[in-house]
């Protein structure tokens, strides 16, 4: 009885997480082309490769998402990196992606900084530091 019970539960479990999953990945896939140029260029900045290939191998890799569309806030694809630690996403980096110029601007939240910095500006900042 004990062992029936245990097994239920565990294939029960084992469907909610599967779910959560599925569904958690269908809502950050990009909707069309255009979504997943704007992906692929924050996915392929070196910044992001590098750092990504270091968190891989701590088994927490990253995944990239638009979070809000040109029109919704502003004339910008709000695009989040973030780290997925099996439970949640927490994010690392946050850029703008200009709708028409593919302009890359990076969302310093860290430090509290939320004026769009130019991606070269940035750049020259994280080799200073």
């Amino acid at each position: 009885m004990w062992l029936s019970e245990m097994k239920n539960l565990i294939i029960t479990v084992a469907c909610l997480v599967i779910t959560a999953t599925t569904a958690m990945s269908q809502d950050l896939k990009p909707a069309n082309k255009t979504q997943r140029k704007v992906v692929r260029l924050i996915e392929h900045l070196p910044e992001m490769v590098e750092d990504n290939r270091y968190m891989t191998k701590k088994g927490r890799p990253y995944i990239t998402y638009i979070e809000n569309l040109p029109g919704d806030l502003d004339n910008y694809y709000h695009v989040a990196v973030c780290e997925y630690n099996g439970v949640n996403l927490v994010p690392h980096h946050r850029f703008l992606v200009k709708a028409r110029t593919y302009a890359i601007f990076y969302l310093d939240f860290w430090n509290d900084d939320w004026k769009p910095i130019p991606l070269e500006v940035w750049r020259k900042r994280k080799t200073l530091k």
